[in-house]
């Protein structure tokens, strides 16, 4: 029971800001814990922290190189910080005190200190971050939305032009077609017998013909309310030989805009839900939780995500969609733990492949095996995965904006950029992760500053996007920014090994855009050591560039 509670609090601090921003730390504590509750507390030595924990080379010294003993320091600073806010009142302090890299658990609910030992550690089996974070006490059963119904009405023709009459049908049909391939939504053809809760949304417009130029309103209704969610209007100069045209423009921009993660009909029940009180959120689409986990992307949300799909996918074993999403939750946390986390990518995987099997024209489970192997450094197979999903439904904006930022992600720069700049031009809303591709690809291209523009438009904070900002500023020999953007001391920058390329390759792909990024940071760290500090860190610039 010890070791389980305390594995928990472990988790807990991990999770936690102070930590989770920094790989060393995050390494630090969960070695010297872990290895404690394995009875192992004696090996606790700088020498044995130096390579275990913090990947030093065999022939570490401590005598010479004090990082154990500054990285110990920092990470007894992070945990008073973490207890004076974040944890003061969690069950169980961690403490690593002076003189020692043991760690003292304490209940809070007797103050009792204690230091494991061998006899208190029959049935732990290892390293504490194996333990599954999301295997959470069962909750009850998620009541799910019903997918909605979208019918789609004749568009009316309001000319005399009986070309306009040919044109409004052929609107009505192309548009209707499309719509299903999207397997979130069902298509319901008109019929004034059907009873009318079986419809959610009604989709339809109008067309006119003036002096050689075609206008078409479209506008999406909800049903019970009535409430028009979406109108778009459409204008073009054309000839009745080429009108299929201008359907082809219309049906890719309406569904750009009303279909996909983020499009009108997904933010209409999210917000609804969002604005609910407690006790009226009685249902859930079930991309709710996948929404928030791409928007925010922290712990706490991949957490409750992995939760939710969980205990979907257990009460309906054969629903391809929720295990498509779990498999993206799964594979995503790697990303968010920021160290080796091998057990979710296998999961990603398996879940990715169960819902394939459940549902073979499923796209959400393509775009989860791809970042599955992106997350490998698998390129070639994610890029393969993303190339046979797009065949499915090509009309998908959502899809191409993902398959655009993962192939750039890949290193596929090309053919990432051409797809990415056609989502983006129907719908210029996309998600931070995608946004940033563009930033990736400026960068890769050594448009430094186009990479600054990108990057400064995304409004979430991690450690990959601050050393991405500071190398484009080093470029461009904007020293001063920066630093301003790493928001670290600068001996703090030089101890926290900021050029060790094993953490920059966690933190960036291919191998051959960390190495670029790296170049970067080095003339930062170059520049620092011949300013204000020249003596002290021109002696340390050699270790630092090993």
């Amino acid at each position: 029971m010890l070791r389980e509670e305390v594995s928990i609090q472990l988790r807990r601090i991990l999770n936690s800001a102070p930590i989770m921003n920094s790989s060393v730390l995050t390494q630090f504590l969960n070695f010297v814990v872990s290895e404690t509750l394995a009875g192992r507390s004696d090996s606790l030595k700088e020498y044995t922290i130096g390579v275990q924990a913090l990947k030093k080379d065999a022939d570490f010294n401590p005598q010479i190189d004090s990082i154990v003993r500054i990285h110990a320091g920092r990470l007894r600073r992070a945990l008073k910080e973490y207890y004076y806010e974040l944890g003061q009142n969690d069950p169980i302090i961690i403490d690593i005190p002076k003189g020692s890299y043991t760690p003292l658990f304490t209940f809070k609910s007797d103050k009792d200190m204690m230091v494991l030992t061998d006899q208190s550690q029959e049935e732990f089996t290892g390293n504490a971050l194996d333990t599954e974070i999301a295997s959470p006490p069962a909750t009850p059963v998620i009541t799910l939305l019903e997918k909605p119904t979208i019918e789609v009405l004749p568009f009316k023709n309001i000319t005399s032009q009986k070309e306009v009459q040919f044109f409004a049908r052929g609107l009505t049909e192309y548009m209707s077609a499309e719509l299903t391939h999207f397997r979130n939504v069902r298509v319901i053809t008109p019929d004034r017998e059907q009873p009318s809760n079986t419809r959610d949304f009604v989709l339809t417009g109008s067309v006119q013909w003036v002096t050689g130029r075609i206008r078409a309103w479209v506008h999406l209704t909800h049903f019970a309310t009535q409430e028009q969610v979406w109108a778009q209007t459409f204008e073009r100069h054309i000839s009745f030989e080429s009108y299929w045209e201008f359907q082809e423009e219309i049906v890719n921009q309406v569904l750009a805009e009303i279909m996909g993660l983020y499009g009108v009909i997904s933010n209409f029940y999210v917000n609804k839900i969002d604005n609910a009180r407690p006790e009226e959120r009685t249902a859930y689409p079930l991309h709710y939780w996948h929404f928030h986990l791409i928007k925010n992307f922290d712990l706490p949300t991949l957490q409750r995500a992995k939760q939710a799909y969980g205990d979907i996918v257990r009460n309906d074993p054969n629903n391809a969609l929720a295990y498509a999403y779990l498999s993206q939750v799964c594979s995503g946390e790697k990303a968010l733990v920021n160290m080796g986390f091998e057990r979710g990518l296998d999961d990603g995987l398996a879940y990715g492949q169960l819902s394939l099997k459940r549902d073979p024209l499923c796209q959400e489970a393509y775009k989860a095996l791809a970042i599955n192997q992106l997350m490998r450094n698998h390129f070639k197979d994610a890029a393969q995965l993303l190339e046979q999903g797009i065949r499915i439904n090509p009309k998908s904006n959502d899809y191409k904006a993902y398959m655009g930022a993962t192939l750039i992600y890949c290193g596929f720069y090309d053919r990432g950029k051409e797809v990415l700049d056609e989502a983006f031009a129907r719908d210029p809303y996309l998600p931070w992760w995608q946004v940033l591709a563009f930033g990736y690809y400026a960068f890769n291209r050594e448009h430094y500053q186009d990479a600054i523009f990108w990057i400064e438009r995304i409004e979430v904070t991690s450690e990959k996007i601050s050393l991405l900002r500071a190398a484009s500023y080093a470029y461009l020999e904007n020293y001063s920014m920066a630093f301003d953007v790493l928001s670290l001391e600068r001996q703090e920058l030089l101890t926290e090994q900021l050029l060790d390329l094993d953490r920059l390759n966690s933190l960036f792909t291919p191998h051959t855009f960390a190495l670029q990024v790296r170049e970067g940071l080095k003339k930062l760290i170059q520049h620092q050591a011949t300013g204000v500090f020249g003596m002290t860190l021109m002696l340390l610039v050699p270790f630092i560039f090993c």
